[in-house]
C-alpha cells in the first residue's frame, strides 16, 4: 500500500510539473533562447562535483541547476523549453536556500548564482544519479542530443575510489562490498561514455583541482566556451577546501576488499594512480 501511495504521489508531482513547465516554458523561452551548449556532470555520488558545479553557475554566463536530474524529466516526456526552464526554476531555488546542501554552503559571493547576464551555458549536476541512468539505458545521452538539438559538454569528476566508496557507504549503510560493486557500476558507464568518443567529456581529478583551483577553473571555462575573469576565480577559490578530510580512515577496510578495488581501479585510465595511500 506504501509503495502504491509513493508511486501516485510521484505521478501526481509529475504531472504537476509538466503542465507548469509548459507553461512557464513558453513564457520564459526567450531568457534562455541564447544558451548554446548544454553542461551536465556523471561521476559518483560524494566526489567533489556538487562544489563544481555550484562555481560553474556562478559564471555570469552560465545556468547550472543543482541536482534537478534533467535525464529523468527526459524520460517523462519533457521538452527542451520544459526543461531549461525547471534548470533556472531549480537554481533560483538552491540559491534561495543559501545554496547549502548536507551542512555545505556553495554559495560564491558577488557572483551570479541564481541568475545572469547574458546565458550562453545551461545544464544540470547531477552526476552519481546521471551515471546510474546512462548505466541502465545507454541510449538515454541520444534521446537528451536529439531533445535539446545542440552540442553537449560532459564533466566527468573523479576522486580517490576508497573516498567515495567509503562516503557511499557512510551515507547507505550496506555491506562494504555493495557499496563497491555500485561505485564500479557507475565507473563502467562512465567508461562507456568515454569510449564511445561521441561524446565532448573532460575528466578531472577533484584532489588535482582542490590543488590548483584557477588552473582548473580555467580548464573549465575554457571547455564550456566562455571567458574566465579574474574577479570570478578569487571568489570561487574561496570555497575550494583541501581532501585531508579522508572518508576511507572513517570505516574498517579489510585487506581482502582493499585488495579487489586496487584490482579494479587498473581497469579505468581515469583511476590509475590512486591507492589506499595516497
Amino acid at each position: 500500500m506504501n509503495r502504491l501511495i509513493a508511486v501516485i504521489k510521484n505521478k501526481f508531482y509529475f504531472s504537476i510539473k509538466y503542465i507548469e513547465s509548459f507553461t512557464l516554458g513558453v513564457l520564459y523561452y526567450n531568457r534562455f533562447k541564447k544558451a548554446s551548449i548544454y553542461c551536465m556532470f556523471v561521476g559518483y555520488p560524494r566526489s567533489g562535483h556538487s562544489l563544481i558545479g555550484a562555481l560553474l553557475s556562478a559564471h555570469k554566463n552560465v545556468m547550472i541547476a543543482h541536482e534537478l536530474d534533467a535525464l529523468g524529466y527526459i524520460t517523462k516526456g519533457f521538452n527542451k523549453k520544459q526543461l531549461f526552464y525547471l534548470i533556472y526554476d531549480k537554481d533560483r531555488e538552491f540559491t534561495k536556500s543559501g545554496c547549502m546542501e548536507s551542512g555545505y554552503s556553495y554559495y560564491v559571493p558577488n557572483q551570479w548564482q541564481g541568475k545572469f547576464e547574458k546565458l550562453y551555458v545551461i545544464g544540470d549536476k547531477k552526476g552519481g544519479v546521471s551515471s546510474k541512468m546512462l548505466f541502465q539505458d545507454p541510449y538515454l545521452l541520444e534521446k537528451l542530443k536529439s531533445k535539446l538539438n545542440m552540442p553537449i559538454k560532459i564533466i566527468h569528476v573523479t576522486r580517490n575510489p576508497f573516498d567515495v566508496i567509503s562516503g557511499i557507504n557512510l551515507w547507505y549503510p550496506t555491506p562494504l562490498i555493495d557499496s563497491i560493486s555500485y561505485f564500479f557500476s557507475l565507473c563502467d558507464a562512465n567508461k562507456k561514455i568515454i569510449n564511445s568518443k561521441k561524446y565532448d567529456i573532460v575528466s578531472i581529478k577533484y584532489e588535482d583541482f582542490a590543488i590548483s583551483p584557477d588552473k582548473y577553473i580555467k580548464l573549465l571555462c575554457d571547455f564550456i566556451n566562455v571567458e574566465c575573469f579574474d574577479n570570478y576565480i578569487v571568489d570561487c577559490k574561496k570555497l575550494v577546501r583541501d581532501t585531508r578530510n579522508k572518508n576511507r580512515n572513517k570505516i574498517e577496510w579489510p585487506n581482502q576488499l582493499k585488495q579487489i578495488v586496487l584490482n579494479k581501479i587498473e581497469e579505468y585510465d581515469f583511476l590509475k594512480g590512486y591507492s589506499f595511500d595516497n
